[in-house]
């Protein structure tokens, strides 16, 4: 019988291995983006590993009301979206591909370095996926031992 949790220990070792070796794909949903100011802003939103967000829902939000959206649409094939802000201020933009994944920003057309520039990424991060993932295989690795010592407590 302890042969079969060794086994099973082995096999969700094996799991995480395999899925290690996957670990650019797997990590590959988080969202980044950059904006070129001109006359009109543009953003452009990628994922972590430089793939454009193609065909993303955007919806941008004016300084006057960040409830209702001023003007909404999608994203290019390369990920880009473009939009003339009428008034100054902070707006507010949010891109979501629909899966879970997006960024919200905001930006200020005045200042014309990126540095006020806040960034809320949707999705997790690449070390909280590594801890769930480690998570998970103690957890089944816990629940052997634990099947283990009820069935020796038993005989």
């Amino acid at each position: 019988m302890k042969r079969v949790y060794v086994y099973i220990i082995l096999f969700f070792i094996g799991l995480l291995f395999l899925l290690a070796g996957r670990v650019n794909h797997v990590f590959a949903h988080g969202a980044n983006y950059t904006i070129a100011q001109t006359k009109a802003m543009v953003i452009r939103v990628e994922y972590d590993d430089g793939e454009p967000m193609s065909y993303a829902q955007v919806k941008i939000f004016s300084p006057d009301d960040q409830k209702i959206e001023y003007q909404n649409g999608r994203t290019d094939k390369m990920g880009r979206f473009a939009f003339l802000p009428i008034t100054g201020g902070e707006w507010k933009i949010t891109v979501s591909d629909g899966m879970g994944h997006g960024v919200t920003a905001k930006i200020s057309p005045e200042n014309k370095s990126d540095n006020n520039v806040s960034v809320q990424s949707i999705g997790l991060k690449k070390w909280q996926k590594v801890i769930m993932a480690l998570s998970i295989v103690w957890g089944f690795i816990g629940l052997a031992f634990f099947l283990q010592a009820k069935i020796i407590k038993k005989e």
